[in-house]
């Protein structure tokens, strides 16, 4: 399913997480689109919304059934994309009704007006971050080229970087 790493990371970190720091970890993640789902040609893109739509389905869930309270700013943030989502998730031709219903519900909980505002604040903060350091990705997220350290931890794995 599409997203389901952010699925996953979600659930980890709504779940009383604790955290380690370790010099020793790596974490390997390809840089390629042999086999991505988000860039496979082939891959039909209302699928990818609806998979996409059922991601938040079941992080708006698994919040609700561990009792996770956001702040009003963060439910905010959440809601607006599902709202932005909703657009394209409307317009493939085999989105499951009850989907669209259960996402519209949660975006109805809080006034559309404010929805608006709160995507076109994240819009310009990624045109700033895009503006300003060349990536719409936060540098977490943006690829590099491995450290000398990375390119050990990888070789003692037992793989190789080519």
């Amino acid at each position: 399913m599409l997203g389901e790493d952010v699925e996953l990371f979600f659930r980890a970190l709504t779940s009383s997480p604790k955290l380690a720091f370790s010099a020793e970890t790596l974490t390997l993640y390809r840089v390629h689109n042999l086999n991505k789902i988000t860039q496979n040609e082939n891959f039909f893109q209302s699928r990818h919304v609806i998979d996409w739509a059922r991601c938040l389905q079941l992080m708006m869930e698994h919040a609700r059934s561990s009792g996770l309270n956001p702040d009003w700013l963060t439910r905010s943030i959440f809601l607006s994309r599902i709202k932005k989502h909703l657009r394209h998730l409307r317009a493939a031709p085999d989105a499951p009704v009850g989907l669209v219903e259960y996402l519209s519900k949660q975006t109805a909980e809080m006034p559309g007006i404010w929805l608006a505002a709160v995507e076109g604040l994240q819009r310009l903060a990624e045109q700033w971050r895009l503006r300003s350091r060349g990536s719409r990705w936060m540098p977490g997220y943006q690829a590099a080229a491995p450290s000398a350290h990375q390119l050990r931890l990888i070789r003692e794995l037992g793989f190789e970087v080519v």
